[in-house]
C-alpha cells in the first residue's frame, strides 16, 4: 500500500524546520550566534567570549611579548592564527550541525519504551559531532595558550583507544595547564585567571558527557543528557573564546561598549 503524498518536498522541509525551531527554542537549545547579546548592538555580559569571537576574532590585536619564552616569528604566529582560526570555524560548524540533531532525535523520540531505530542514530551522532566539537575547542585552546611561559604544545595528547579511564588526563590537562601557569601571578591577571579557574571546572563536565559517549550512552531515551551536553559545550566555548581574546589583548578587560562598535 502506497502513501498518498499531501505534501510537497519543499513543503515538507519548511515544515520540519518549523517543528525543530519551535522544539529547540522551547528547551533553550538556541543557534550559537543567538548568544552573546542581549539585543543588536547589546553584547551579553554572560556571554562576552562569543560576542567577542563574533566581533574581534584570532587576528586582530597583538600578544605581548612578555609572554612568550621565545619571541614568536610572523610566519609561525600567522600559522597559529590560521589553525585557531579553522578549529573555531569548525567548532561552530560541529555546534549547528549537533543543534539539528538534537532536534531530529526529538522528532523521533517516543518513549522510553518504544524507541525508533532512527532516534538510535541521531542520538549517537549527535553525541558524536558534540565529542568532536569539544577537540576543536581544545585544539583552539591549545594554540591560543601557545605563548604563555612553560606551556607546551606537547599537551596535546589524543584520546586513549583503551578506554575512559585516562580521559580526564588527555582532555584536561591543557585547562589545568594554563590555570596553574597563571595562578602564581593572579592578581596582576585576574581575569584572565578567573576565566581559566571557570573553564577548567567546565572542562571536567564535559568529560562527564565524553565518558558516556565512550561507554556506550547508557541511557539513550534521554533527549535532556543531549540538551544539557550541547548548554555546556556552548558555555565553555564561550570561555575558551574569552581566554584566547585575554591572552591575545594581555590584561585588557574587554568593554561591552567597545564590543558593540564592531556589531
Amino acid at each position: 500500500m502506497s502513501l498518498l503524498k499531501f505534501l510537497s518536498r519543499e513543503k515538507l522541509v519548511e515544515y520540519l524546520d518549523e517543528e525543530l525551531r519551535l522544539f529547540l527554542n522551547a528547551r533553550g537549545i538556541y543557534e550559537i550566534n543567538q548568544y552573546g547579546w542581549l539585543a543588536d548592538n547589546r553584547p551579553d555580559p554572560d556571554y562576552l567570549g562569543l560576542a567577542m569571537w563574533q566581533t574581534e576574532p584570532p587576528g586582530k590585536g597583538h600578544e605581548s611579548p612578555d609572554l612568550a619564552e621565545i619571541p614568536e616569528n610572523p610566519a609561525s604566529r600567522q600559522t597559529r592564527i590560521g589553525r585557531i582560526t579553522q578549529n573555531g570555524r569548525e567548532f561552530e560548524h560541529l555546534i549547528k550541525s549537533a543543534r539539528h540533531s538534537i532536534g531530529l532525535s526529538h522528532l523521533y523520540h517516543r518513549n522510553p519504551d518504544e524507541l525508533s531505530p532512527c532516534f538510535g542514530f541521531h542520538f549517537l551522532e549527535t553525541a558524536i559531532k558534540l565529542t568532536m566539537a569539544g577537540d576543536r575547542l581544545r585544539d583552539f585552546f591549545i594554540d591560543a595558550c601557545a605563548a604563555l611561559p612553560g606551556f607546551s604544545r606537547k599537551t596535546r595528547i589524543p584520546d586513549p583507544p583503551s578506554g575512559p579511564a585516562r580521559l580526564p588526563l588527555s582532555y584536561c590537562r591543557p585547562f589545568a595547564r594554563a590555570r596553574d601557569i597563571l595562578a602564581d601571578n593572579s592578581a596582576q591577571n585576574q581575569n584572565l585567571f578567573d576565566c581559566l579557574a571557570e573553564l577548567s571546572a567546565l572542562t571536567e563536565r564535559i568529560y562527564f558527557y565524553r565518558d558516556l559517549h565512550h561507554s556506550g550512552l547508557n541511557d539513550p531515551g534521554d533527549i535532556e543528557t543531549l540538551a544539557d551536553w550541547y548548554t555546556l559545550t556552548i558555555d565553555t566555548a564561550n570561555q575558551i573564546f574569552l581566554a584566547e581574546y585575554l591572552l591575545r589583548n594581555f590584561a585588557q578587560t574587554p568593554q561591552l561598549g567597545h564590543i558593540a562598535e564592531f556589531r
